[in-house]
């Protein structure tokens, strides 16, 4: 220490520990170094003149007496000790003591423990919280699990998406005539005749897009008896499972199907909803969709066709209705809601089709992308892919599609020559080679900007 110096030596043990003190022979503290300032406020000069075992509390003295005593030995001993305040928390600090030769004083080595006793506890928490969650997951399951078996309804679990059975209990054993080992494994089309494949596919499917669904007049393939099936949609941490009830009879059971009995629910939703018939005549509206066409009642729509308000010349219905049969469900298709009065509004559409009472049902969805269209030229219809639009070949005439094609291109011209001429229109009518009359015509058939009562004169 006097090659170092004792101010160098001084700076060493502080650098090197969080906490260094200085004890006499005796194991009173004669210094005090902190590196760290709170902590430091914290202990300042209150251990001065106090032996070292004072400091700690009553469960650490007998670890501030083996410390002491270690300090005189050939290896270095760690002791983790905790120091009492009055009012306030434990310091928990790790030490290591250093006896000095010439004098006997010890010197020790202190490392905050504060932030690892932090992460310690937290820990601990962590455990308590899963321990807890997983009780309560546990004891759900096995209600589930004595529900499902107990109860006297035909039920199976099938994978969402392939439709393939993973659980059945002993009341779908006896009305399938089969043991559980054929049955799990095998796929839900399995159990039915070929002719209700469709209906079967289209239950799953709209399951799936609206969270529940029933079909009803399905004949079971080993017994050919006649049965409906109601189905909802498990979601979990893993892969979305159905879970499926089978009645006897062909009727459908109350309360089970998301596109017809359901609806006193669905007609609450915020979301624009409506339902109709395979033709696409509306059979119901609620009152979201009744506000974004500006309609007041569901009365005055009843009946009408969906086509009227979707999309544009019918193009956009004849894309929906061939991907429904195709596969069932549709999702956050893009098109257009056409209000009773003109207004366009851009929205994303999730829709589903069922067949109830051997009748086919389908159920839209509408979100908007935006509320309103405030500023011209903000929100346009969004441009449809060229997949969508050679889809229609061989479903729509010709002239229809083109028709379609050159609307689009038609809007977005006319959007682009007002931003340009910052909305001057009888600059944006010179720019298109339009008369100013021809102009206002179809920015009322676009639905773009406020159109002044008088279209003769100015901008």
């Amino acid at each position: 220490m006097d090659e170092l110096g004792t101010e160098t030596f001084s700076q060493l043990v502080t650098a090197s520990s969080d906490v260094a003190l200085v004890l006499d022979a005796g194991g009173v503290v004669r210094d005090v170094s902190v590196g760290d300032p709170d902590l430091g406020a914290r202990i300042g000069r209150s251990w001065v003149g106090r032996p070292l075992i004072d400091t700690v509390t009553v469960e650490s003295r007998g670890k501030a007496s083996a410390l002491l005593a270690t300090a005189a030995g050939d290896g270095l001993a760690w002791h983790e000790i905790n120091h009492g305040f009055e009012g306030g928390d434990d310091l928990p600090v790790r030490y290591v003591a250093v006896r000095l030769p010439k004098d006997g004083q010890l010197v020790v080595l202190g490392r905050d423990l504060r932030g690892l006793a932090r992460l310690q506890q937290q820990l601990v928490d962590i455990n308590l919280t899963v321990e807890r969650d997983y009780a309560l997951y546990r004891s759900a399951e096995t209600q589930f699990r004595l529900m499902f078996q107990t109860s006297t309804e035909a039920m199976l679990i099938a994978d969402a998406g392939s439709r393939r059975i993973a659980e059945v209990n002993p009341a779908g054993e006896d009305m399938l005539h089969r043991v559980a080992r054929r049955i799990v494994g095998s796929t839900l089309d399995e159990l039915f005749h070929d002719e209700n494949a469709n209906a079967v596919a289209d239950c799953a499917a709209a399951a799936r897009a609206l969270g529940q669904s029933s079909c009803a007049n399905l004949r079971l393939r080993l017994t050919s008896a006649e049965v409906s099936m109601a189905a909802w949609l498990l979601r979990g941490g893993g892969p979305s499972q159905l879970l499926l009830r089978l009645s006897p009879g062909g009727a459908a059971q109350d309360g089970t199907s998301a596109l017809g009995d359901a609806w006193g629910a669905l007609s609450h939703l915020p979301e624009a909803m409506v339902t109709a018939t395979g033709d696409l005549d509306i059979i119901e509206a609620n009152e979201a969709f009744l506000d974004l066409v500006d309609v007041a009642t569901a009365n005055q729509i009843r009946s009408e066709s969906l086509a009227r308000f979707v999309g544009r010349h019918g193009v956009d219905m004849n894309v929906l209705t061939s991907r429904l049969q195709d596969h069932g469900a549709i999702r956050r298709y893009a098109t257009v809601l056409r209000g009773q009065y003109g207004a366009v509004r851009d929205v994303e559409l999730t829709a589903a089709v069922s067949d109830r009472d051997e009748k086919r049902v389908y159920a839209f969805l509408f979100r908007p992308v935006v509320a309103e269209r405030p500023v011209l030229g903000d929100a346009r219809r969004p441009l449809r892919p060229v997949s969508e639009m050679t889809d229609l070949v061989g479903r729509v005439p010709l002239r229809d599609i083109v028709r379609e094609a050159t609307d689009i291109i038609e809007e977005l011209c006319i959007e682009a020559a007002l931003a340009v001429t910052q909305d001057n229109r009888a600059s944006a009518a010179e720019m298109l080679g339009l008369s100013r009359q021809s102009l206002y015509s179809k920015l009322r058939r676009y639905g773009l900007g406020d159109l002044p009562s008088d279209t003769t004169n100015g901008t």
